[in-house]
């Protein structure tokens, strides 16, 4: 795989460095991609110094604005279109650049004979051709370590598996096989593989591997229990468990064997335990502590950023809050169900009292009723 600034001679199978301000590149003398906005890409790939704010109709040489030309040696600023040597009044392509020709859009996207286009680049053929292959949708026949970024039928040059594909680019761990959103391979396997993360947002977040939480750019922001973060170039290398621990800064760091109780591991010396250790304290079963309870076998405190939930055990971040929730569930629960004690008790108490009412009331009326008869008498009945 191809990293900024290097590309791999397979001739060699060496990384190699590009030249001077290239990004990307096929040979040291052949760039088809600088560092930043700050420099141009002229037409026989080598990265100069850029201008700013170009007009349309200028081209930029040498780091000073020039007219357009049809013989100009970097793309005529021709408002959002690429590739262009002249441009009109209204921002459009009138001619491209040497070996460029205009699309039935009269846009210039597409190459002329002897050359194939990569990264929206006119490259010769003989410099690429013959270890990366072309492709298309439909045309599965890039070369092993390299992938198809064509969006139509159209042949385009494969480009190096690197770092920053696209979500759904596959590299090719063999010649004509690829493996889905793979970005790196290794004696034909793949190694590094890109994953959709979601998040609480309604987008989905497209990951790679190691990686819980990254920017629009694949950028990793956090990465996963088992990996740590690498703030150089933000991407998520394996922590293996077995040799190393990561600290509560997130360095993997190397595993201390045989830790005693009441110490912490730094940097694969045991230390003793104190309010700012850096990695868990061991306290027997107990997990997550930076101090010990006399007992040493729960914790005292907790480590940076970790939670001491109700029963004192130290919970991370995400635990807590779904613990929280649980036991605000169980009290809504027990509530509800306290509720529902209540109320039927007081309804069995209810139903009671009305049917005493009912009975005093029929006794009451039955009485006065007879007062009121003058014509009924008791008799008995033998």
């Amino acid at each position: 795989m191809d990293r900024k600034g290097k590309y791999c001679n397979l001739i060699t199978n060496q990384c190699e460095s590009c030249g001077p301000f290239c990004q990307w590149c096929i040979s040291p003398s052949f760039c088809y991609s600088c560092i930043s906005d700050q420099y141009t890409l002229t037409i026989s790939g080598i990265c100069e110094m850029g201008c700013l704010n170009l007009q349309n109709g200028e081209y930029c040489k040498e780091g000073k604005a020039e007219p357009c030309f049809e013989g100009c040696t970097s793309a005529c600023k021709c408002g959002e279109q690429k590739n262009c040597a002249t441009c009109s009044l209204a921002g459009y392509c009138t001619s491209c650049l040497p070996h460029y020709q205009q699309d039935m859009f009269g846009a210039c996207t597409q190459c002329s004979y002897g050359y194939e286009m990569l990264d929206n680049f006119c490259i010769p053929s003989y410099l690429t051709h013959w270890n990366s292959g072309t492709c298309s949708r439909v045309d599965y026949t890039c070369k092993a370590g390299f992938y198809c970024p064509a969006t139509s039928n159209h042949l385009v040059q494969c480009l190096p598996c690197r770092e920053d594909m696209k979500f759904g680019d596959s590299c090719y761990c063999l010649d004509n096989v690829p493996t889905q959103n793979c970005i790196e391979c290794a004696n034909g396997n793949c190694t590094r593989i890109m994953i959709e993360q979601a998040d609480t947002s309604p987008h989905t977040k497209r990951c790679l591997l190691g990686c819980s939480q990254c920017n629009a750019d694949q950028r990793c922001l956090k990465c996963d229990d088992t990996h740590v973060l690498d703030y150089s170039n933000h991407t998520c290398s394996f922590c293996d468990e077995n040799q190393f621990i990561i600290t509560t800064s997130g360095l993997c760091t190397p595993k201390c064997e045989n830790l005693p109780v009441g110490y912490y591991c730094k940097n694969g010396k045991p230390e003793l335990c104190t309010e700012d250790s850096t990695s868990m304290c061991s306290c027997g079963v107990a997990k997550n502590c930076a101090l010990c309870n006399p007992d040493n076998n729960t914790c005292k405190q907790c480590l940076n950023a970790i939670h001491m939930d109700y029963t004192g055990i130290c919970v991370k971040p995400a635990d807590w809050e779904l613990e929280k929730q649980q036991a605000g569930e169980e009290s809504a629960d027990e509530h509800s169900a306290g509720t529902f004690e209540v109320g039927a008790y007081l309804g069995v108490i209810a139903a009671v009292l009305a049917l005493i009412s009912c009975v005093c009331i029929t006794a009451y009326i039955v009485v006065k009723k007879a007062r009121k008869s003058p014509g009924v008498v008791a008799i008995s009945i033998y």
